[in-house]
């Protein structure tokens, strides 16, 4: 059986009178895909913003929203929601031009992200060298699974956190990610801007 990953339980939102979900449940298992369809101001951007946490203080949410850990998001306060939040998900909008700063490369915005998301969010040791080492893990299943394992620049289980460049580790990851997605020409890609 696969690991659930996230679990949404009758989760209702609503914006002062107006319901926009309303009795919305499902799970997530790892490695599954779930499309969430429907018309146009239906509640699905909605209910993405509030399973990462980005809903404003207008917005009354009841349910349960679990992810692997087992702590319901709805209870906890701003700053543990943002370090669950950026650990567990990511949005990617609809048009790229509105994601995406048209002045800055592509290459300064991954490595914004990823450093939030894969470094500075881990303030101690710790979780960030937990958190290093299930990147390792995942980015050798990686390689092994796609037989990339051949002494190119990925990162590789010699290095430690404390002993590799945080920028080169950066580098590293935004090849993985970009290689992971099917895109090649992955340095030109990097210098463009969206």
């Amino acid at each position: 059986m696969s690991e659930k990953i996230l679990e949404i339980k009758e989760l209702n939102i609503r914006v002062n009178d107006k319901i926009i979900v309303r009795d919305m449940s499902f799970d997530l298992l790892r490695g599954q895909i779930v499309g969430v369809i429907g018309a146009s101001g239906v509640g699905k951007s909605t209910m993405l913003f509030a399973i990462s946490g980005l809903l404003g203080e207008q917005y009354t949410v009841t349910g349960d929203i679990h992810f692997d850990d087992g702590q319901n998001i709805l209870n906890m306060n701003r700053r543990n929601l943002q370090l669950i939040c950026a650990k567990n998900t990511n949005i990617v909008f609809q048009d790229a031009l509105n994601s995406l700063d048209p002045y800055e490369t592509i290459g300064s915005q991954l490595r914004e992200i990823i450093n939030f998301k894969e470094i500075r969010s881990f303030k101690d040791e710790k979780n960030r060298d937990k958190l290093y080492n299930k990147m390792l893990e995942d980015s050798s299943n990686l390689n092994n699974a796609k037989n990339l394992d051949n002494g190119d620049s990925r990162i590789s289980h010699s290095e430690s956190f404390e002993s590799a460049n945080k920028d080169d580790y950066i580098e590293k990851r935004i090849y993985e990610l970009l290689d992971l997605v099917g895109l090649e020409n992955e340095a030109s890609i990097l210098k463009k801007y969206p």
